[in-house]
């Protein structure tokens, strides 16, 4: 088990919708109370904005595995899943020259419910496409969140956000993915 995580993205490592206690990376912090949690996850970010500050916070401090999670703006700003996988690249790259083992968690499809919407219809079949499209590029080397909501828009509070169910289902993929690494 690692003794020091660092957890980066955009607001679905923040934890925009829930109460902090309640988000994915503190309900891994509850899970694991002698691991060093470190979040720093931040709404609106790009996934070249992540990059940054992964790299940022590598110049001062190391970490065994660094988790990463990112990628929706990108789609609403009209990147490509081609582009985000290269910055996935660029990200693991950055911690495995630190000595660290990069996590790369591939957000869910979103759902969407046109009483209820983040974004237009339109930004939303776009973000579906650009999603299961970033699913297949990255299906090896990532966590597919996407086994944790199946398109049920009941775990999402807008379509993108996860609830707090959706938030549980998020830390125990993470903590699932973490044991089976622990046992190879």
């Amino acid at each position: 088990m690692p003794n020091k995580i660092l957890f980066a993205g955009d607001s679905l490592v923040q934890g925009f919708g829930v109460m902090e206690e309640d988000n994915w990376v503190s309900l891994v912090q509850k899970a694991l109370p002698n691991v060093e949690i470190v979040n720093i996850g931040r709404n609106g970010l790009l996934s070249e904005q992540v990059l940054e500050k992964i790299q940022k916070e590598l110049e001062y401090e190391t970490y065994d595995c660094v988790a990463v999670l990112c990628g929706a703006n990108d789609f609403i700003e009209g990147y490509s899943p081609e582009y985000v996988s290269s910055i996935y690249n660029q990200i693991l790259d950055s911690i495995e020259e630190k000595g660290g083992k990069g996590i790369l968690l591939i957000p869910p499809v979103p759902s969407f419910d046109t009483e209820y919407p983040f974004v237009s219809i339109s930004y939303y079949k776009s973000l579906i496409e650009y999603t299961k499209k970033l699913m297949e590029i990255e299906k090896d080397r990532g966590i597919l969140l996407e086994k944790g909501f199946l398109g049920d828009f009941n775990l999402y509070i807008d379509g993108i956000h996860p609830t707090e169910e959706g938030h549980k289902n998020i830390a125990k993929l993470f903590l699932e993915y973490l044991e089976k690494e622990q046992n190879k």
